[in-house]
């Protein structure tokens, strides 16, 4: 007996990132920067003690600085 597959459905959700934690927001933005195909994405360190980067990561052989915010 085959069974069918259900229909595919999508919706758009706005994600509330200013509902976060500065601490929730800094340890999402490194698992979102892999997401993205970057490699050993890291967070540098407490909130405003980055000098400015946010996230370093490796892409293409480069390391890449980041800087995430919530506007």
């Amino acid at each position: 007996m085959t069974q069918s597959q259900p229909p595919i459905t999508s919706t758009t959700h706005t994600l509330p990132f200013d509902k976060l934690s500065p601490r929730d927001f800094e340890r999402l933005c490194p698992w979102l920067v892999q997401r993205e195909g970057y490699q050993r994405a890291e967070h540098l360190g407490a909130a405003g003690k980055e000098q400015g980067r946010d996230v370093v990561a490796w892409r293409e052989g480069r390391l890449q600085t980041l800087i995430a915010s919530v506007a």
